[in-house]
């Protein structure tokens, strides 16, 4: 026998579905379901700073990721509490780094912030005396992930757009290596949509 729960991590307070439904050409899927909806959460915020299971971790970073969308400042400010939080727990140093990428995943800075983020993490770091996170070798790692990634977009971003319209200039060209790695997704998508290289530099001047 089978049970059915459902997660729903999206923003739509009033979208709180229990049961689906479906029909075609004479037969019908029908099935109800156990449900948590993790914005229904933001009302017991004291109660998950309040217990120790790291599912608690995980909800309150979903919560401030939501309320931080237009915010990075903020998504700052609650990316430290939180992986401030996984030392102040008690969890050991294989859950503190676990819970922390996820973290670092879910909570996207920008360079700038992150960088920020990092610096203060390992003051934070050397005065508890547990280097889980800021060590060396991690620091290198991600730092080498992300310069990887973001070279990775700048080649595909600019196959795309000489395949669209042909040679691109060496001045737009260098506009577009500076982009950070959100812009680069936002600009793959964009010019699709680009009728002439006019409409890139508009693009790239917003």
């Amino acid at each position: 026998r089978v049970a059915t729960f459902v997660i729903l991590a999206d923003d739509e307070l009033t979208w709180q579905p229990t049961h689906y439904r479906h029909e075609l050409l004479g037969t019908t899927v029908s099935l109800r379901f156990s449900m948590r909806k993790l914005l229904n959460y933001a009302r017991h915020w004291q109660a998950l700073e309040r217990r120790r299971d790291v599912f608690a971790v995980v909800v309150m970073a979903h919560l401030k990721v939501l309320e931080t969308r237009s915010a990075p400042n903020d998504r700052l400010i609650w990316k430290l509490y939180l992986t401030k939080m996984l030392y102040e727990r008690g969890y050991d140093e294989l859950v503190v780094v676990r819970l922390f990428k996820f973290l670092d995943w879910l909570m996207l800075l920008p360079e700038e912030l992150e960088l920020a983020f990092m610096d203060d993490l390992l003051m934070y770091e050397e005065v508890k005396q547990m280097p889980y996170i800021t060590s060396v070798e991690r620091i290198g790692e991600k730092r080498g992930l992300e310069t990887g990634r973001v070279e990775g977009s700048v080649a595909v971003v600019l196959r795309l757009l000489q395949r669209r319209f042909g040679p691109i200039s060496t001045e737009i060209e260098t506009r577009i290596r500076t982009l950070r790695f959100e812009q680069l997704e936002v600009l793959a998508e964009a010019l699709l949509d680009f009728v002439t290289l006019a409409d890139l530099a508009v693009w790239l001047d917003q």
